[in-house]
């Protein structure tokens, strides 16, 4: 297996590993494209708790 894979593998099962609500986040920052400010805004959260 490539080592880019591995990664990937390792990284994909560490945020499995995160509470729901921690994927959540990390799932609208990454696959939505989402800022800390846009995030907070959905979950009625300050941008300082999300970051």
């Amino acid at each position: 297996m490539p080592r880019d894979q591995k990664l990937r593998t390792a990284l994909v099962a560490a945020i499995k590993l995160l509470p729901e609500r921690e994927q959540y986040i990390m799932s609208m920052n990454d696959e939505h494209d989402m800022n800390l400010k846009e995030i907070a805004a959905v979950l009625d959260v300050t941008e300082s708790r999300i970051c």
